[in-house]
């Protein structure tokens, strides 16, 4: 029978969780759990606890071991402010520009 495995994660601003079904019996399985697929609200730049629940609910086994090999998870830097800063100087130099031209047309 498949098994429920769930993923919950505890931020500040609240709670997200993941539930997969991994089928088989006695074998070994990867849970890929991408961020997208969480459901409920949180922050994950505050989180506080991680907890990863096997075999538990309607479909839990009666008798069942687990060893647990890797846990780990993979970030996409974002920019960095300064180079967002940087980039918005020039922006904000040409509307100036566009501005004054205006008003000097439109006198």
């Amino acid at each position: 029978p498949d098994m429920p495995v769930t993923i919950a994660i505890s931020t500040i601003g609240g709670t997200m969780s993941y539930t997969a079904m991994v089928t088989g019996f006695g074998l070994p399985f990867t849970v890929y759990a991408d961020y997208a697929g969480f459901t409920g609200t949180g922050d994950l730049s505050q989180v506080t606890q991680v907890q990863v629940t096997f075999n538990d609910g309607q479909n839990s086994r009666v008798a069942s071991d687990y060893i647990i090999d890797e846990i780990k998870t993979t970030t996409v830097p974002a920019p960095p402010a300064l180079f967002l800063i940087a980039a918005a100087v020039p922006v904000m130099g040409i509307r100036r520009w566009m501005v004054k031209r205006k008003v000097a047309l439109a006198v």
